[in-house]
């Protein structure tokens, strides 16, 4: 357990960690996420095993945290810190562990990274999809221990799962933050890189507004979607809409078709505006303009764009003229029944 050879003439004095905990204190004391395992593998050593007993009974991450700092503090110092040092290196707190081999924090999350995330958690919560991939990649690329992918399958909710990966990823090193934001890219999180570049790189997720729409027509799209008779998945998948594991979250459900559509939707809404965007077209592509149009409302006002990328107001009236007149054209369009009702036909409207 203990560390290298090499490592033990890096070992700071007690007088060193000191100073170093206290000119460091408000980064580490964040940077400390207090699991089981953790304090399981800090209890092996015979030194800590009745004070990490004390920890666990303390109540908040905070104060867990300051009290696993303080361990090695004691008359039995010189034989405990080498071990110390080595459970945090262990278990995913390398980073901690450094400030003290190397007498520096530029390790550490920086302020403006730790800021952001507080600032966007909100965001966070209602975009990033913790079931993309993401979980998988963070663990094969080191930047999550086992034990901490499993807390957050453990979560119930999409948006619990999600608060859980940011609270960890708050007390992980400047690298793996850095490793995050590619990771999110590999797995098609594109709007959350968006989100925590402020704008420089990504693609915008959909608006709040867009979304309060979708959950409108929620109902309306899982009963007349067809996602099981119709090659939509796989259209989705060329348009490059879903990923692998996508797919095999809507698959899973078999020939449950409004299940089916329902994981489709909750994936959807976790993606950017141009996955959305390429969802319409999927299908428009599979014969399912009805369900493409129960989205016409969201299309005309809020992705109104001309050819050249600008948005004008003149292009949302054509949109909007070119709507009501296609449902004037259809006899049996709800807007044509309407007009037919107080006696308006269709031939006597004129536009403008």
């Amino acid at each position: 357990m203990a560390l290298a050879t090499s490592a033990q003439n890096d070992l700071p004095t007690r007088q060193r960690y000191d100073e170093l905990l206290k000119k460091y204190r408000v980064q580490l004391l964040r940077s400390v996420y207090p699991t089981e395992v953790l304090l399981s593998a800090l209890s092996q050593i015979k030194a800590f095993e009745e004070k990490v007993s004390d920890i666990r009974l303390v109540r908040t991450t905070k104060e867990k945290a300051d009290k696993i700092l303080s361990l090695p503090s004691d008359k039995d110092y010189e034989e405990n810190i080498s071990g110390f040092l080595s459970v945090l290196r262990e278990n995913g707190h390398a980073h901690v562990g450094d400030v003290f081999i190397t007498g520096s924090g530029e390790g550490l999350l920086t302020e403006d990274n730790y800021q952001l995330v507080r600032q966007k958690l909100k965001a966070l919560c209602d975009y990033l999809d913790p079931d993309c991939g993401i979980l998988q990649s963070l663990t094969s690329e080191g930047v999550f221990t086992q034990s901490e992918k499993e807390l957050v399958q453990w979560e119930g909710t999409a948006k619990q799962k999600v608060e859980t990966v940011m609270e960890i990823l708050l007390c992980k090193s400047n690298r793996s933050y850095e490793r995050f934001i590619s990771i999110l890219q590999e797995n098609d999180q594109e709007h959350i890189v968006y989100i925590l570049t402020e704008e420089r790189e990504g693609s915008p997720p959909l608006s709040r507004e867009e979304l309060k729409l979708i959950r409108i027509q929620r109902a309306s799209v899982v009963e007349n979607m067809d996602s099981l008779n119709t090659k939509l998945i796989t259209r989705l998948m060329s348009l490059e809409v879903f990923t692998e594991d996508e797919r095999q979250r809507v698959e899973y459900w078999g020939e449950r078709r409004m299940k089916r559509n329902e994981e489709i939707l909750n994936i959807l809404v976790r993606k950017s505006r141009r996955h959305f965007d390429n969802f319409i077209k999927a299908l428009k592509e599979t014969n399912q303009e009805h369900v493409a149009e129960l989205f016409e409302a969201l299309t005309i006002k809020l992705a109104v764009n001309v050819n050249d990328g600008s948005s004008s107001e003149q292009s949302v009236e054509e949109k909007l003229k070119f709507a009501f007149a296609k449902d004037l054209e259809d006899e049996e369009s709800e807007i044509s029944r309407d007009l037919d009702s107080i006696g308006i036909h269709g031939a006597g409207v004129e536009s403008g």
